[in-house]
């Protein structure tokens, strides 16, 4: 996938979310919360906001928050629309 600029996520001992959340600065995204039971943390972008589960162990949930990520950052599948 050239020309996507979202980086391969390698899976962790804890899942996926260490990983996810360099990720998420380098995209700009900013923390914003996190649940009230701490299971979660929502960030944003200007208007898009992403919920990342701490126990993040889905390829489909990782894969998922990476092409939400690529779709609101600048070159994404969205931007010029």
């Amino acid at each position: 996938m050239a020309g996507t600029g979202v980086a391969i996520i390698m899976k962790t001992g804890s899942g996926h979310f260490d990983s996810l959340l360099p990720q998420l600065k380098l995209f700009g995204f900013r923390y914003l919360f996190h649940s009230p039971d701490c299971s979660h943390e929502v960030w944003r972008r200007f208007s898009g906001f992403v919920t990342v589960p701490r126990q993040c162990k889905s390829p489909h949930t990782v894969k998922a928050i990476l092409d939400f990520m690529n779709a609101h950052t600048p070159g994404g599948s969205q931007s010029g629309k």
